[in-house]
């Protein structure tokens, strides 16, 4: 083996732990998470999930998080699957707090980025049916 893998190995995340990722989580401020990338929901249905991101190829996803822009009330579901499997699925219990929702990676929920080697899929859902209601932010870099 003459490349990096051999010292740092090229297995994907299996899942992510932290406070936010068991269902119900309470939500927490998750706007403006170090530098992320801000893309606003667009129109949502109620209960379905809709994708944010999708990346095909390598790299990290250093921050990821969806927040309430408003107060009305509703849950806010999060899900991150990494090279096919998915590694973060959590919803909030009913939430009125603007600029609050889930937080994945980021800050200290999850100090590490995540590796992806084939492909990186972000969705966010809500049971409240609203157009830009949501925002994810999302930093992440890919591989040359």
């Amino acid at each position: 083996m003459t490349t990096l893998s051999q010292f740092t190995g090229t297995r994907s995340v299996a899942t992510i732990v932290n406070s936010q990722s068991s269902s119900p989580c309470t939500s927490k401020a998750a706007s403006g998470l170090f530098n992320g990338k801000t893309y606003a929901s667009g129109a949502l249905t109620a209960n379905v999930l809709k994708t944010m991101l999708s990346v095909s190829g390598g790299g990290q996803v250093n921050v990821c998080s969806v927040f309430s822009i408003d107060t009305t009330s509703k849950t806010i579901r999060l899900v991150l699957v990494v090279d096919g499997v998915t590694v973060f699925d959590s919803t909030t219990t009913a939430n009125t707090t603007q600029n609050n929702g889930v937080i994945a990676l980021g800050t200290t929920y999850s100090g590490q980025p995540v590796r992806f080697y084939s492909s990186l899929l972000i969705q966010i859902a809500s049971d409240e049916a609203a157009t830009d209601k949501l925002t994810a932010c999302i930093n992440y870099e890919t591989d040359a």
